[in-house]
């Protein structure tokens, strides 16, 4: 028996994935799961444009979205902000707003979105998609407009049973392919439980 170096549970030494987490182990991995790596979002898309779409290499995750929230998510704080900065106030009120956007980072896999959030200190949350119960995005009318949404993650994790994500660029297609991913990453964790 050995620790899996992903979740540090028991496995078998000769497994080649794990069964609690379904991380593959080895690069001898079965033909399905490498079958069942589709691309989540054509290449050329907004996504690809936002700087998310990278080409995956053999037996690493593929990126769909790395960077901070847009400007635009906090669109009518920076209107009134600049509105005050007649005075002092509104200048403090602008350099916290962008410290606050600034402190926020997504890294948005095919398996996993990693949250890094705070500028002086770090917090590093990773949710892995198998987790993933439920997902909604919201938007407003003044977020349609400037193509930002708000999205909810619902998991099973009891630390964080709820992942806002608010102000991504091209929220539609990124929506369309974390739910696309989570739903791939069930289905590879069931057959790899199965096998």
């Amino acid at each position: 028996m050995k620790p899996c170096p992903f979740c540090a549970e028991q496995i078998q030494d000769a497994a080649i994935k794990c069964r609690y987490c379904g991380s593959m182990l080895d690069e001898r991995a079965p033909a399905v799961a490498a079958a069942s790596a589709a691309p989540l979002a054509p290449a050329g898309t907004a996504l690809a444009s936002a700087g998310g779409a990278l080409a995956p290499s053999p037996g690493a995750a593929r990126v769909i979205f790395e960077g901070t929230p847009s400007w635009k998510a906090w669109f009518w704080s920076y209107v009134a902000a600049g509105v005050l900065s007649l005075v002092l106030v509104g200048l403090v009120w602008l350099g916290v707003l962008h410290w606050k956007r600034k402190s926020l980072h997504y890294k948005i896999t095919d398996r996993t979105i990693d949250y890094e959030a705070g500028l002086l200190t770090r917090r590093v949350e990773t949710l892995q998609l198998w987790r993933v119960h439920d997902i909604d995005l919201r938007q407003s009318f003044m977020e349609r407009l400037l193509d930002i949404a708000e999205i909810r993650v619902f998991t099973r994790d009891a630390s964080d049973p709820e992942l806002v994500i608010r102000g991504l660029p091209a929220s539609r297609e990124l929506f369309e392919a974390i739910k696309n991913a989570a739903e791939l990453a069930r289905q590879q964790r069931v057959l790899g439980v199965v096998q």
